[in-house]
């Protein structure tokens, strides 16, 4: 589905008249690289959430 505020309207200085209208292309992704990409950002959160809590101190030996 394409959200209006997506699109993008130039118009050409040499004709005022013309209007070119650029529409970005939509992402797809397969199954399994969506649940790679959703692995990836789950373990991203968690690295960033210890090594916070290492430098806060808060995690004891």
């Amino acid at each position: 589905m394409s959200d209006p505020d997506d699109d993008v309207f130039l118009i050409d200085e040499d004709d005022p008249v013309e209007i070119v209208h650029w529409q970005r292309p939509e992402v797809r992704l397969s199954p399994g690289e969506a649940t790679g990409a959703t692995l990836a950002a789950f373990g991203l959160g968690v690295l960033t959430a210890v090594g916070l809590l290492a430098l806060l101190g808060r995690i004891r030996h």
